[in-house]
């Protein structure tokens, strides 16, 4: 049985094994760049799935970096303040490592029925949708209702 993803549906196993690669190759940027690239992964999620939240990621790692570029800058070398710099830029690398391996988990992908994982607000606006639906089909199922109704005690003495 194929794993299930998030809403109940089943992840394909042939994509989700794709996405593994993607998310190895995400996850190993900020490492083999040595923080100076941690924002990339993020860049590529909000360009690619968009919202506020992820482009306020991608701006939190991009001023982290633009951050580390300033401390080695004016950071002399040799001094104390060094080894703080050094520490960072592996807390930098480290965290948006952990967070883009997250981020891009395949669990986050494809269902196997093809469609897209909706949004929260997506999701609610389908839920009202299937609701309306439904109230609809309720009104139209009254009047039949209400003539087999007055069928069945005619049925009954016959």
């Amino acid at each position: 049985m194929a794993p299930v993803g998030p809403n109940g549906r089943q992840i394909q196993r042939r994509a989700r094994s794709g996405l593994i690669g993607r998310q190895v190759l995400w996850a190993s940027v900020p490492i083999w760049s040595i923080g100076f690239l941690s924002f990339v992964p993020f860049l590529a999620y909000a360009v690619s799935r968009g919202g506020r939240r992820a482009w306020a990621v991608f701006g939190g790692y991009l001023a982290a970096t633009v951050a580390m570029f300033i401390a080695l800058g004016t950071v002399a070398a040799g001094s104390d303040a060094e080894a703080g710099v050094g520490g960072y830029i592996i807390a930098l690398a480290g965290c948006a490592a952990v967070h883009a391996a997250v981020l891009f988990r395949p669990a986050r992908e494809v269902p196997a029925d093809g469609a897209p994982f909706l949004s929260v607000r997506q999701g609610n606006q389908a839920a009202v949708a299937q609701a309306k639906d439904r109230i609809e089909r309720r009104k139209e199922a009254r009047p039949f209702l209400a003539t087999i109704m007055e069928l069945l005690p005619q049925a009954r003495h016959d």
